[in-house]
């Protein structure tokens, strides 16, 4: 039959269709040839991988890739603490101890008592500071009588020195004026009179002479009277003479004498007040000496009076009273607050809160901190008060990282910060666990999905997306995301299927858009450094090691931190028993 068939011959019309129709059925082959051959093309240039001969394609749990709206969150564990909270502290010096407190938890009102210290021993130091400050007290009185007696007997002689001055300056006129005329006058009577008496002798020995010619008296009465005469001669030349010595030798030595002794007194006036001003401030010196005793025992006196009294703590407001636990640098808590414990000064013993405002002390991580900023929303959830949720917002964030959690681990970086709860507050309690979630941001028209579908490969994250019968690893561009969701800014499309768990060793997978995605990423990193450079927040240190080895540099601080990154768990355990060991008061 076969050969029968191939005998026949057509005729030439059925030929020519024939021919056509082969023609046209060879165009066609090639023009799919050549479209697949262009399809293939651009999945090697846009891929950067060969086409892998697809297999069955298996397909798990996926999700379809959507475009709608996300909402950036960060949720941080927290505690309640109030706004507001007045610390009770000891503000007796050194070490006292308890012997009455405030039970805790109770409410107290402004004065009510709430602890007290023994005070005895400084009742003793008091009653003896009492003694010393009488003592000082009856010294300072002694200097101050002291000073205003000198300052009395000081112008006494300022007194009694003037009235010297002024009865030797009255001698003085009264001898000029008085006694030297009166002397002066005496001299010349003298002379007078024994001229006078002169002349009575010479006019006696003539009648003499006259009587002893003619014989009435004898020779020796003669010579008698001329002795009168000599006599009277001599007695004008004594009174002329002392005449002369009073005018040139006793007056100018008694007015010398005089004037002497007013300079004299006035010298003796100056010595006196000189002598008093002396005293005067000896006398004041002594009175500052005693004065700065008194003021110190005074001092003293009322600082142990005060410390007395402060040993009786009393409420400065009304609040709930909760006992202070301070916390030391590796986290363990000091010696409780009790009767009978001892507590030094500056030790905050009880703090009352202000319940009215509260807030959340939450620690963020350094890989969400970014995401962080002040007056932003944020939802409060209470353990102790289920099934209601609080509204508040971020009132602080802390610019570098907690020091206490870096001692504590090294790796570990989290900054503090505050969110104040708008929200009424009159069912929560200092110290209630919270989960806090901090809305950052709310974005629009963006495409999303879930966090586990992104992978990383040679550290590039990608997602395994389902694109008919063959399973492609594509490299994304991956933007904010949230607990659930992630934003793909670039190589993944709406409806896109993204599988949401790595596919089994049995599937072949092909890689898609890696070189373009590391190209994308540069040219942004490029970007963004050239808007502006910034200082990642994470990578300050925390306390400096300066606190442990005052004495290290720079750089073996940076060794030290490097050294203690690289430790094992053990012996960073290691090395904090060791420094709290040695952080402890001897």
């Amino acid at each position: 039959m076969t050969s029968s068939v191939s005998t026949i011959k057509a005729p030439d019309t059925d030929r020519k269709r024939y021919a056509k129709l082969i023609w046209i059925l060879a165009l066609v082959a090639a023009g799919i040839g050549a479209y697949q051959a262009r399809d293939q093309l651009r999945a090697v240039v846009d891929r950067g991988n060969e086409a892998i001969t697809p297999t069955k394609l298996h397909i798990g749990e996926s999700y379809v890739a959507t475009r709608g709206d996300l909402t950036i969150t960060v949720r941080e564990k927290g505690t309640i603490q109030t706004v507001k909270s007045i610390r009770i502290t000891s503000e007796v010096e050194g070490q006292n101890r308890i012997i009455k407190i405030v039970p805790e938890g109770i409410q107290v009102e402004k004065g009510d008592p709430l602890v007290e210290l023994d005070s005895s021993n400084l009742v003793d130091k008091l009653r003896q500071q009492e003694i010393t400050l009488e003592g000082s007290r009856a010294s300072l009185t002694e200097a101050q009588e002291s000073l205003a007696i000198q300052e009395n007997q000081n112008q006494s002689d300022k007194d009694a020195g003037e009235l010297e001055i002024e009865f030797t300056q009255i001698d003085i006129k009264k001898y000029i004026e008085g006694d030297w005329p009166q002397e002066q006058r005496d001299a010349q009577s003298d002379i007078t009179i024994a001229e006078e008496e002169s002349k009575r002798a010479k006019n006696r020995l003539k009648w003499t002479q006259k009587l002893e010619g003619e014989g009435f008296v004898t020779r020796t009465e003669l010579e008698a009277d001329e002795l009168s005469v000599k006599k009277a001669e001599l007695a004008v030349a004594r009174a002329r003479e002392k005449l002369r010595i009073l005018e040139k030798f006793s007056y100018p030595k008694k007015l010398r004498e005089l004037n002497a002794k007013v300079h004299e007194a006035k010298q003796e006036m100056v010595r006196t007040i000189r002598k008093g001003k002396a005293k005067v401030l000896q006398n004041q010196a002594t009175l500052r000496a005693k004065q700065a005793t008194f003021e110190l025992q005074q001092q003293k006196y009322d600082k142990l009076k005060e410390q007395v009294k402060k040993c009786k703590i009393f409420a400065p407001a009304p609040g709930l009273v909760v006992y202070f636990a301070e916390r030391r640098r590796w986290g363990s808590n000091n010696s409780a607050i009790e009767e009978g414990a001892m507590v030094r000064e500056k030790q905050v013993l009880i703090t009352l809160p202000d319940i009215s405002a509260m807030r959340v002390d939450v620690k963020v991580h350094e890989s969400a901190i970014e995401r962080v900023a002040v007056k932003q929303k944020a939802f409060i959830t209470i353990d102790a008060v289920p099934g209601k949720k609080f509204v508040g917002h971020v009132k602080r964030v802390a610019p570098i990282p907690d020091s206490q959690s870096f001692w504590l681990n090294p790796d570990l970086k989290v900054y503090n910060t505050e969110v104040l709860i708008d929200s009424e507050t009159d069912e929560l309690k200092p110290g209630m666990s919270s989960m806090v979630e901090i809305i950052s941001k709310k974005l629009k028209n963006v495409i999303t999905i879930p966090i586990q579908a992104v992978s990383s490969y040679d550290g590039q994250e990608c997602c395994y997306v389902a694109n008919g019968e063959i399973i492609e690893m594509r490299a994304v561009l991956v933007g904010d995301s949230n607990e659930k969701y992630v934003v793909i800014q670039d190589g993944m499309s709406s409806g896109d299927r993204v599988l949401l768990y790595e596919p089994d060793g049995t599937t072949e997978i092909r890689k898609v858009g890696f070189e373009r995605i590391a190209k994308l990423k540069e040219v942004r990193i490029q970007e963004a450094k050239a808007k502006k450079p910034s200082v990642d927040p994470a990578s300050i240190e925390g306390p400096p090691f300066s606190q442990a080895n005052p004495g290290a540099s720079r750089r073996g601080r940076g060794k030290e931190r490097e050294r203690m990154k690289n430790m094992t768990p053990e012996e960073r355990e290691k090395l904090r028993k060791k420094m709290m060991k040695g952080s402890r008061p001897r």
